[in-house]
């Protein structure tokens, strides 16, 4: 697999890239494995492991005050154990009290860190980025949501 992103154009990683380690790559294949049969094919149906994705703004504006419910949602991860079973835990809670339907939210995240590709589940996409990367994908897309606003205005 290391092999393979190093040759992928899109990428451009270089061989002592942080996303190249073994243990990182390990926890993609893990990860992804019923969703497909060959390594070769995750760069292409799993790029948000290596890249940050393009946002739609259309699709971010479809939850009303998203970008307040991502700064919140921010804030919130920033001192949880990021690990699947208490992501599932926090992001639950965070709904409820935010009154937001959980699929809603969890289509608003899925969006923000993967651009609303299919692939493994959310929780487990989030643990395997981890902390840094979610909160600067959340962070991207609230800023391309605030970016919208100002030309709506």
């Amino acid at each position: 697999l290391k092999h393979i992103l190093l040759k992928h154009q899109n990428f451009n990683l270089s061989p002592d890239d942080d996303k190249l380690r073994s243990e990182y790559l390990s926890q993609i294949i893990i990860i992804i494995q019923e969703r497909t049969s060959m390594i070769r094919n995750i760069p292409e149906q799993a790029p948000y492991f290596w890249i940050e994705p393009n946002l739609n703004r259309k699709t971010l504006l479809q939850i009303q005050n998203a970008d307040m419910i991502l700064e919140k949602l921010v804030s919130y991860l920033s001192h949880c154990e990021f690990t699947n079973d208490n992501l599932s835990l926090v992001l639950q809670q965070f709904s409820d009290e935010q009154k937001l339907p959980y699929g809603k939210l969890m289509a608003l995240v899925r969006h923000s860190i993967t651009g609303g590709m299919p692939g493994p589940g959310l929780l487990q996409v989030m643990e395997v980025l981890g902390r840094n990367a979610v909160q600067q994908r959340l962070h991207k897309a609230m800023n391309t949501l605030k970016d919208r606003t100002r030309l709506i205005k």
